[in-house]
């Protein structure tokens, strides 16, 4: 049962890092549904995910060896990506 509450917890603290605050208040089904999903992953599959984005590799290198046009879009509210990071990138 603690591990419920925790895991709770977490998607609380967490979720507008995947929804925008005006979504969270706009539009219940949307914030019910991811809520949902996260409340009921399991936790190793969880943790496995989170693990995959840390290990990710740095790929600012590669980037620079593309040579065609390409958009690049962040959002001002981007929990994961700065608007700095996504001028660099650019």
């Amino acid at each position: 049962m603690a591990e419920v509450i925790i895991i709770t917890r977490h998607t609380d603290e967490t979720i507008t890092k995947y929804l925008h605050p005006n979504t969270v208040g706009s539009k219940k089904d949307v914030y019910q549904h991811l809520h949902q999903m996260m409340v009921n992953t399991a936790k190793a599959d969880a943790a496995a995910s989170h693990l995959g984005r840390a290990r990710r590799r740095n790929n600012l290198d590669y980037l620079k060896s593309i040579s065609v046009h390409v958009m690049v879009l962040v959002g001002v509210a981007d929990a994961f990506t700065t608007e700095e990071e996504m001028r660099n990138i650019a």
